[in-house]
């Protein structure tokens, strides 16, 4: 199974989960579905019906803290595009994964939380 397979099976299983907790790390932030965990190297978009808001907006933290709660009802990964987590109430996390907006060897990683090795993407 490819690399692109492992990830795409493993972060589906986020789908139904409910955004338990969002952690800021200095220059990254967490995101914790009851286990699972999405790490974001680059910061990700949240997108609300009628806005996009990104890290430098006033409200950011709040917007992505605003998902807390709320049940992933779709996850979409566009190959050096994006990452998708979109939610329930019509929001959508957006992680960038192209390669302009990187700041290291990889936009982020997905852990299950248990004995399953991360996954970069």
């Amino acid at each position: 199974m490819s690399d692109k397979s492992r990830l795409l099976q493993g972060i589906t299983g986020i789908i139904g989960e409910q955004l338990s907790s969002v952690e800021f790390v200095q220059d990254y932030v967490q995101l914790h579905f009851d286990g699972p965990i999405l790490t974001a190297f680059v910061w990700p978009v949240v997108r609300i019906p009628g806005a996009l808001i990104r890290v430098k907006d006033p409200g950011y933290k709040d917007a992505l803290c605003a998902r807390i709660g709320r049940n992933v009802r779709k996850v979409n990964f566009l190959e050096a595009v994006e990452l998708l987590v979109e939610f329930e109430d019509d929001s959508i996390i957006s992680i960038s994964l192209r390669l302009e907006d990187s700041v290291g060897p990889e936009a982020g990683h997905f852990s299950t939380g248990g004995a399953t090795p991360m996954l970069e993407f």
